[in-house]
């Protein structure tokens, strides 16, 4: 009998308790999970709304975790204990691995720059087929022509947030000399807005 394939996409805490507004990039990712194999078990754990992730329920699953910087210690203490519980692998993606994915390869893969490419769908080949994982993927920002919508049993998890965001973009043309959005997302934006 064939393994369930299990995806946990996880959002960690951050130290000062900061709660913004949900992650787009837990429901882009589980937009790619849902379409790549549709029998996939995909859940999102949002440590803000559902508390402390639980590495037990991690053996064999693939943990995908995105973090910006004030949660780089908290991703890679949830990393450390899943491997320990025997999760298949760790998948670090986000601002903060994209920009310094050195810090991460100890503790699992490193998706660099934006899923929409192809980097996220490749990794998810490699779970579902049983290899190893390599140690980083990278996608160019591209265009959001063809970006995917996770599939509506996702939205719960945006409902629960007073506080949401639209994002129509990547990248930004100004290159200001405090801001990373240009380093790691591009210089061109290719925002969809003018569509709306």
């Amino acid at each position: 009998m064939k393994k369930e394939k299990r995806v946990f996409l996880v959002y960690p805490s951050f130290p000062s308790g900061l709660f913004p507004s949900i992650s787009p990039a837990l429901l882009s990712l589980a937009a790619y999970a849902a379409q790549y194999n549709p029998n996939f078990i995909v859940r999102i754990w949002d440590e803000r709304i559902d508390g402390p992730f639980d590495p037990g329920i991690a053996k064999d699953a693939l943990v995908c975790i995105t973090a910006m910087t004030a949660q780089a210690s908290r991703t890679k203490y949830i990393a450390k204990k899943v491997k320990q519980v025997g999760a298949y692998d760790v998948v670090f993606g986000g601002i903060h691995p994209t920009a310094c994915p050195e810090e991460f390869l100890e503790y699992g893969s490193v998706v660099q720059g934006e899923i929409e490419g192809g980097s996220f769908t490749n990794v998810l080949s490699d779970y579902n087929e049983g290899r190893l994982l390599a140690k980083k993927y990278f996608t160019p920002p591209g265009s959001l022509e063809n970006l995917l919508l996770a599939p509506d049993r996702f939205y719960e998890y945006a409902a629960k947030l007073s506080d949401n965001m639209i994002s129509d973009g990547r990248g930004c043309p100004l290159g200001c000399s405090y801001c990373s959005i240009h380093i790691i997302s591009g210089k061109t934006d290719i925002g969809q807005w003018k569509k709306l």
